[in-house]
């Protein structure tokens, strides 16, 4: 891969998430504490945003690269994204907010999976390693953006609409950017989106107790967003600290990205996901806590490892189980029911469980936060009696590059 690409790659890697990582560690604050919807109106609202994860396989199987390129087809995604969430900022009607809001989240939905195509498009079987590398620029970009608002809300501590803004901003900015890219092409043909080798893999009783998992875990992760930024306000966090706070998960995750193959060679798949869920209880216990402050940064500093040690060896444990012909639709089918299913039964339940927990206005967030130590707790079950322990030195060395 050229170095300009490799550039423009990164960019592209820091915008898509500057832009994400604008809007939703405060989204669930903004919709409660300033557009005054309940709790269960916010939860709905967070929760279509999970029906991209049903729409993305689609559109990444049968539109990029077959009907149009994937660079295309992100370009028009960002500029038709942009123009959603800059009417999306300014609306306050609960059935507005909803509409542009789940309409956002179809178009900017598929983002991420294109730039994945991009880069491996963009790469030779070899140079396709660097996609960790490539990664890793997201993350910076998240906490480039939490930083920044930090500086702004200290100066304009009401403005957190402002949020929805600069994501505006940012999308519009990418979509320039991106009609740089260089013209590329799909290296492999097309498949269907859910092959019968798929199925036969998705329905082996291992690979359902690994999909349970994944969707146990990603439910507590939408929970987690849900109620962070609005309990730290809670606990006395001013407004301009709420994002450069909750951006301690990704400067862990950094860090997390850069061990986590290391400990699955050495200790193997469920081992790393133990430790991830003990690190998740840890968290989720430190907010039951509430106090003092140190431990709840501590819990939070803890989240980027428990997402690593879940997200990388779910991932590679779920490809280990793939030919060639069954890879695609396998991870297709799995974010459907992980981050789909998962993500909106998280966004739903946070909003009925905050609901149930708030009296005259007031929430009880050792009630709310009690619910994701359960279900985390719960989850231990699935990689200690359900998950084999596959022969480490059968892990292919390339998949675990960070």
């Amino acid at each position: 891969m050229k170095l300009s690409i490799k550039i423009k790659l990164s960019v592209t890697m820091v915008l898509q998430f500057m832009a994400i990582g604008a809007v939703i560690p405060v989204l669930s604050l903004y919709l409660k504490d300033y557009l005054h919807f309940n709790s269960f109106q916010t939860g709905i609202i967070i929760a279509v945003s999970s029906v991209a994860s049903f729409v993305s396989p689609v559109v990444t199987s049968f539109i990029a690269d077959k009907i149009i390129s994937a660079e295309k087809l992100f370009t028009i995604c960002q500029f038709i994204g942009a123009v959603a969430m800059g009417f999306l900022a300014f609306q306050n009607n609960f059935f507005g907010v909803l509409f542009l809001y789940l309409f956002y989240s179809l178009i900017m939905g598929p983002t991420i999976a294109l730039v994945n195509a991009i880069i491996f498009h963009s790469s030779s079987n070899e140079e396709s390693k660097n996609f960790g590398f490539l990664r890793v620029w997201g993350t910076i970009g998240w906490i480039i953006v939490a930083w920044g608002f930090y500086f702004w809300l200290d100066r304009y501590p009401e403005r957190i609409q402002d949020v929805l803004i600069f994501s505006c901003i940012t999308a519009f900015i990418l979509g320039f950017f991106s009609l740089t890219f260089p013209k590329t092409r799909a290296r492999i043909k097309s498949e269907r989106f859910t092959p019968i080798e798929s199925i036969k893999v998705i329905i082996k009783p291992e690979i359902i107790f690994l999909l349970l998992f994944g969707f146990l875990i990603n439910m507590v992760e939408r929970y987690f967003y849900y109620g962070a930024a609005p309990f730290l306000k809670s606990i006395g966090f001013a407004n301009k600290y709420l994002m450069p706070v909750l951006s301690l998960g990704q400067i862990s995750e950094i860090l997390a990205m850069l061990i986590t193959g290391f400990l699955i060679k050495k200790f193997g798949y469920r081992i790393v996901m133990i430790s991830g869920l003990i690190m998740k209880l840890l968290k989720f216990t430190a907010l039951f806590v509430g106090y003092p402050s140190i431990f709840v940064l501590a819990g939070l500093f803890l989240h980027g490892f428990s997402y690593a040690f879940y997200f990388v060896p779910f991932i590679i444990l779920l490809d280990s189980y793939c030919s060639k012909t069954a890879r695609t639709g396998v991870h297709q089918l799995s974010t459907v029911f992980t981050m789909g299913f998962g993500n909106m039964a998280g966004n739903l339940i946070a909003g009925a469980v905050m609901g149930y927990a708030t009296v005259n206005n007031v929430v009880d967030y050792q009630k709310f936060w009690l619910v994701p130590i359960i279900i985390t707790a719960v989850s231990f079950i699935i990689p200690i009696f359900f998950i084999k322990q596959k022969d480490k030195d059968k892990i292919n060395i390339q998949k675990l590059e960070p």
